[in-house]
């Protein structure tokens, strides 16, 4: 099924767009072959004629004037239609040297358009990978609308008596032509767009309802519910009215917003003043993946956290390097200092669970415990008790 917004198919000779009309979109062309050309009919002048990787229409995206050229399909064809929106997101997010140069250089090529007679060709590879980026997010948008994301669960123990405490809450993309796929291969483009910001919403507030169906279903389990939140997310109006309201008849101290130490290269004043309303309000805070940025004291100094969640990379390393060791040892100690929790995530032998209980870790999560499983799952662990051999 075609989905029209994201995709054009163009018969021999069907006009894609023309001449001074007001241009909202570029195109990738996929297949086919488009002839770009202006002037009026008697005296038209062929600009290009452009073949699949190549794109046509962007000039309009860019500076918003009306286009100066048409462009027909001379072959059947089709495009993938890359919208004002995902462009707009990208370039408003560069410096703004890069966008008064890229619309100087733009202004002077209109100038010149009628000389125009060459074209650069994009890197073979450059160009796949813009397409695959395109393809992917816009795959990402009608997931979304289709429901294909889910959340699993890892359930976080109390170590020092090995009950269940809570769970973090892992997204995943169930996507029809891509199988389960994990947040790696679609975090970094969903977070250079606004899609980033649907996600995180859409993710919170599941985990939510998760943690009330739980909570419902063990009414004396004191279970708490962890959820990783994106650098975007912080910098999106009206994130704090969203989290209170996806949150309601829940209490916010059972609710562990997890963040890692990018968020130091965003404007810090404004951050800490959004985290300072989650913690006022009874929200936890995490600093997730804590030690592996070279600001780890830093990020203590400028922001007010309850958590240091120790990365799994320590964890790992710790039977075999004795650095590991001193620095998971380091972070246990400065959070108990501090009068903060430590968490421990990526156990996964029964030496690292002993030795984590014996450096004062309060909470561990692992493939020791349990993986990444469904809520249906995650309701079956309430009043399971783990044992260490």
């Amino acid at each position: 099924m075609i989905d029209f917004r994201y995709q054009r198919h163009l018969n021999l000779g069907e006009l894609l767009f023309g001449e001074g009309e007001v241009g909202d979109c570029a195109y990738l062309i996929e297949e086919g072959l488009v002839e770009v050309s202006y002037g009026a009919d008697q005296g038209q002048t062929v600009l290009a004629k452009l073949g699949p990787g190549e794109l046509v229409g962007e000039m309009a995206l860019i500076d918003g004037r009306p286009r100066t050229a048409s462009a027909r399909a001379v072959a059947p064809s089709r495009l993938r239609v890359i919208t004002q929106e995902q462009f707009s997101c990208r370039l408003n997010s560069t410096d703004p040297l890069v966008r008064t140069l890229l619309r100087l250089v733009l202004e002077r090529y209109r100038s010149a358009i009628s000389d125009a007679e060459d074209r650069r060709h994009l890197d073979d590879l450059d160009r796949q990978r813009a397409l695959e980026r395109i393809k992917l997010e816009q795959e990402l948008g009608q997931g979304l609308d289709r429901g294909e994301f889910v959340l699993l669960y890892q359930p976080i123990l109390h170590l020092p008596s090995l009950a269940l405490a809570g769970f973090e809450a892992l997204i995943r993309w169930n996507s029809p032509r891509r199988g389960l796929v994990c947040p790696d291969a679609f975090i970094p483009v969903a977070e250079g767009s606004n899609l980033i910001l649907r996600i995180g919403r859409w993710a919170f507030a599941e985990a939510c309802s998760a943690l009330r169906r739980l909570k419902s279903d063990a009414p004396r389990q004191d279970l708490f519910m962890a959820v990783n939140f994106s650098v975007r997310q912080f910098s999106s109006p009206g994130l704090f009215e969203e989290v209170v309201a996806a949150a309601e008849g829940l209490n916010p101290a059972d609710l562990h917003l997890e963040i890692t130490e990018s968020l130091l290269s965003d404007d810090l004043d404004a951050t800490r003043g959004t985290l300072e309303r989650f913690r006022d309000a009874g929200f936890q805070l995490v600093a997730d993946d804590f030690g592996t940025g070279y600001s780890a004291l830093s990020y203590l100094n400028a922001f007010p956290v309850d958590t240091l969640k120790v990365d799994r990379s320590f964890v790992r390393q710790m039977e075999d390097n004795d650095s590991s060791g001193v620095i998971v040892q380091a972070i246990a100690s400065l959070a108990k200092s501090l009068g903060m929790r430590a968490v421990a995530e990526g156990v996964e032998t029964q030496t690292q669970a002993r030795r984590l209980r014996q450096m004062g870790f309060e909470y561990a999560q692992g493939f020791l415990f349990s993986e990444m499983i469904p809520e249906s799952d995650a309701k079956q662990l309430i009043g399971h008790q783990w044992v260490l051999n």
